[in-house]
This record gives C-alpha cells, structure tokens and sequence, in this order.
C-alpha cells in the first residue's frame, strides 16, 4: 500500500543560475514528489509581472544516477491589465444647413476618445464661404456648460473652464455670414462643405476631426 509521506527539504540557492538544488533526500522508493514553495514577503522565488509567464524547470537525480527532466509552464496571477489603446475623440454629430436660403446655421457635438482624457478646448473652422458676423456674433453662439469664447477670423475656440466628456456647439444664423459664391453652389449641390473642428484634451493633446 502506497504511503504519503512529507518531508521537509533544505535547499542551496544559486543566484547566478537562478537554481534551487535539494540534496541529500531519503534513500526511500517514490513515485512522485511535491516541492510546495510558499509564498510571501520573505519568499524564496519572486515573480514579476513582466512578463506575467514563464516556464520552471526541474532535473531530478535518482540515487542509481538516473536523471528525469521535467518543465512546467508558469503564469503569474494579480497582475494589472494592460490598458486599453486611447481612441481619438469623434464628431457625435455635425450640421450645416441653410446654405442655400442664406441663413446658414452650424451645430455639432464633439466626443472625448476612448479611454482618452476629457476635452478642454475646441476650436471650429468655418468652411470657405462662411465668416463670422462683426456685429455681436457671441449672441447667436450657444454652449453647454461654463467657458469663455474667443472668435479670430474664421475659426472659433471655446475654452471650457471644466474638461467636459463632451461639448455641443450651436451657431445660429445670426452669427454667420454666408458669402453668394457659396450660396448659389449649395443651390446646385446638396453636399454641404467639410467643417474642421480641432480639440486639445486636458493633458495637452491636440487631434483634428472632420465632418
């Protein structure tokens, strides 16, 4: 009848080869043998996450000099996971309309990227054609949440003073002036021309979409 027996090994290590050898067991038949490592802050193996696998190898030396080879793969547990890619932030939604009765009117919402930080500016270039009323445009421009604005030339830049998931804009007709050239091709054509909208996160970074 076969018989667990546990047995308490004193082991040399080899810092160079990175080697624990056990010697002088037992001259007793085995079958198979279990070495336990236990774990902890004054363990004898240490594993680090990088990377979080690996393979342990054993030699095992019989006392008639028979050597048995063994390898076992190794995966190191608790490790953080890796953070997921950033995405770029994404125009939600875009409109340009009443191009061609000469009351144009411009609304979009602009998104933080994926795992990406919260926006902190946005800045809207108007397409060739469309500028910016001198007179008081401030009051045909809409906002969501507490920012200041700055129009210079063609382009608009709402500074949030809280970086904000998201940010809608909307600019009414009375904030733009079309030009007749730009009129009469939204006459002939449906397509409305492309508005480039550049945002810079709260960490600084700056990407351009375009709708």
């Amino acid at each position: 009848m076969k018989k667990k027996v546990a047995i308490t090994l004193v082991g040399t290590v080899d810092l160079n080869n990175h080697t624990v050898t056990f010697s002088n067991q037992p001259d007793v038949p085995q079958t198979s043998l279990v070495v336990t490592l236990f774990g902890g802050p004054k363990a004898l193996e240490l594993a680090t996450c990088s990377p979080p696998s690996g393979i342990l190898r054993a030699s095992n030396t019989g006392q008639n000099g028979t050597v048995a080879n063994a390898s076992f793969p190794l995966h190191v547990t608790g490790c953080p996971s890796a953070p997921k890619p950033k995405g770029a932030p994404r125009l939600v939604s875009l409109s340009l309309g009443g191009l061609a009765g000469g009351k144009p009117s411009l609304s979009l919402t602009v998104a933080h990227g994926t795992n990406a930080p919260n926006l902190k500016t946005v800045t809207v270039s108007l397409p060739g054609g469309l500028s910016f009323a001198k007179k008081r445009p401030l009051k045909g421009i809409s906002v969501g949440g507490a920012h200041t604005v700055r129009i210079a030339g063609s382009r608009l830049t709402i500074t949030l003073k809280r970086p904000a998931l998201r940010v809608s804009v909307r600019i009414s007709p009375a904030a733009l002036v079309e030009g007749k050239q730009l009129q009469q091709h939204a006459r002939k054509h449906k397509a409305a021309p492309k508005v480039s909208v550049a945002v810079t996160d709260a960490r600084g970074a700056r990407s351009t979409v375009t709708g």
